[in-house]
């Protein structure tokens, strides 16, 4: 079926109406084997000839119809009138441009997240790092903090090492003041204790008599112990009243206990 053929039964259905003044719409029906494409060209040439063409109820409603569209879209020689063309192209063009924005966005949001992802990561790594150098730092002062108390030793010296190799992995550059500030604690702790200890022995020398129990030259020796423990302790910067304080208080509770002692000898509670 072609555009010419249909075009002829046209003229010869026209001839015919004409010959024999009817009027009626053309009513069109097809065979099975007739493909879909030819039914839609046998209406769109009939309608485009001027016949009046029956409108079908059922079957053969939607060739009918993309028909009368392509009478809208078509030339008669079947290609496309230019607005069609001209719509197609802006659509393609929409679309295209449509794909590139999405194609820009999707590019730019991958690295966005890409970016996300990788200040998370150094964000994590500083934290871990930052967390690492404080705990090299609080090891330092307690390293420093056990030499101040109690001096070095060869444990603590290889554990000097291990610190100072951290350190330097980790770029921790000021690992000395955090061990001299444990070590300026530690010998102050040892001095306040040295002042204690000095108390106690004033104690245990004088006795709890009114007179000192001892005799003249351990009595010398306790004060001169108290007097060097309360300078040594200036020179590290405790203050004098702190230094007496803890004399005083090493003092005190050998005196308690010296109490609690006299009264379990005399049968009381001794508390």
């Amino acid at each position: 079926m072609t555009r010419e053929l249909v075009e002829r039964l046209a003229q010869t259905i026209h001839d015919r109406k004409a010959r024999s003044g009817v009027s009626h719409a053309v009513v069109l029906a097809f065979g099975s084997r007739v493909p879909e494409a030819e039914r839609v060209l046998v209406y769109e040439h009939l309608l485009r000839s001027g016949l009046e063409v029956q409108r079908p109820e059922q079957e053969g409603r939607a060739h009918y119809e993309t028909a009368q569209e392509r009478l809208r879209t078509h030339h008669a020689d079947g290609s496309e009138q230019q607005w069609v063309i001209d719509r197609r192209t802006r659509e393609a063009q929409a679309a295209k441009e449509k794909a590139e924005r999405e194609a820009r966005a999707a590019k730019e949001k991958a690295e966005r997240e890409a970016r996300e992802r990788e200040e998370q990561r150094r964000r994590e790594a500083q934290e871990k790092r930052e967390a690492e150098r404080k705990k090299l730092r609080e090891d330092a002062k307690e390293l420093g903090w056990e030499v101040g108390r109690y001096g070095k030793s060869e444990e603590r010296t290889r554990r000097a090492a291990g610190l100072l190799a951290e350190a330097e992995r980790l770029e921790v550059a000021d690992l000395n003041k955090a061990y001299a500030d444990g070590v300026g604690k530690g010998r102050k702790e040892a001095a306040l204790d040295a002042c204690r200890k000095a108390g106690a022995e004033i104690q245990y020398a004088h006795g709890g008599a009114d007179e000192p129990a001892c005799d003249e030259k351990t009595w010398e020796a306790v004060q001169r112990q108290a007097r060097q423990a309360i300078e040594a302790a200036a020179k590290l910067g405790i203050p004098t009243e702190e230094a007496e304080g803890a004399l005083y208080a090493g003092r005190d509770a050998v005196f308690w206990e010296q109490q609690r002692e006299l009264e379990r000898e005399m049968g009381g509670p001794g508390f």
